[in-house]
């Protein structure tokens, strides 16, 4: 939902009982939130994240607030992500902000496929081929269609999980070479490395992903504007953050208020010198109840 996909990631939902079965602030969505947060805070073999469901279908992943931290200098990832991290942990501190969390990571383990060229050219395939027959046994490749039924099914083909479970299993896949068969392992040599998964863009810049909850007492808007106070003070130069989804309406319509609160003065106006066919009594009728709301 919020890290892509992957082999090492899950995700479920939990359905809660109906609210009369559920009374009281101890039974809200963000008390759930909490004890999960406080029973799973022991698991040391993941990384558990919770969140409710979005107010409006269509609007981010989550309720609370998202957002997405912006590198727009162009710098490596792992300085973004350390300085992600930093900006992370000193939102952590600010009253208004009960969790703020990030499932990005640069330490997924992962290969490095690198082809020899040369000894490609010298066997008399390309190294497109051999790319593509890696592809294909170990990601997988759709090949045809089958009708049965009334229906079209499409046929993929991939090496059994046995024979692709290892580097040693490059010696089992082969390539053709004219009239012969010759094993991947020969063009081909594996570095494992570390590094993310994905790499996300927002609005033109590389981005990583923040889901969080405000904490109890404040609103949404105060944990916007808590977000826009530490990153102020706390990201480096170049470094920005953009908020998304139903959060970002949420930031823009905030600025909206006094254009919006002009609009409909002036919309009561006109309809006023409509009623009293004047230009001047609607004026002193809205300087009254003007005066009456202050006081």
């Amino acid at each position: 939902m919020i890290s892509g996909i992957g082999v090492n990631m899950g995700s479920f939902i939990i359905q809660l009982k109906k609210w009369d079965e559920r009374p009281g602030s101890k039974n809200s969505v963000n008390s759930v939130i909490d004890l999960i947060y406080q029973r799973t805070a022991d698991v040391s073999t993941a990384t558990v994240y919770a969140m409710a469901p979005g107010m409006i279908p269509g609007y981010g992943t989550g309720g609370g607030f998202e957002f997405y931290t912006q590198d727009k200098k162009g710098g490596d990832i792992e300085t973004f992500f350390n300085v992600t991290q930093n900006f992370l942990a000193k939102l952590r501190e600010r009253p208004e902000i009960s969790s703020a969390y990030s499932a990005f990571n640069i330490n997924y383990p992962q290969y490095v496929v690198d082809v020899d060229a040369a000894k490609c050219k010298k066997m008399g395939i390309s190294p497109a081929t051999v790319l593509s027959e890696l592809g294909a046994y170990y990601g997988g490749a759709y090949v045809s269609n089958f009708n049965k039924f009334s229906k079209v099914y499409r046929v993929m083909i991939q090496a059994v999980p046995e024979s692709r479970r290892d580097e040693k299993s490059l010696n089992n896949i082969f390539v053709r070479i004219g009239d012969e068969m010759a094993p991947v392992s020969q063009f081909v040599t594996l570095t494992k490395v570390y590094g993310p998964l994905v790499q996300n863009r927002f609005n033109m810049y590389g981005g990583i992903s923040v889901n969080g909850n405000y904490a109890p007492g404040y609103s949404t808007g105060d944990a916007i504007k808590a977000i826009k106070e530490v990153a102020k003070t706390e990201l480096p130069q170049g470094y920005d953050v953009d908020f998304s989804g139903i959060t970002r309406e949420e930031a823009k319509g905030g600025n909206n208020t006094v254009v919006i609160f002009v609009i409909c003065i002036i919309f009561v106006y006109l309809v006023m010198v409509g009623l009293y066919e004047s230009l001047f009594i609607p004026l002193a009728v809205i300087f009254v109840c003007s005066i009456r709301i202050i006081r």
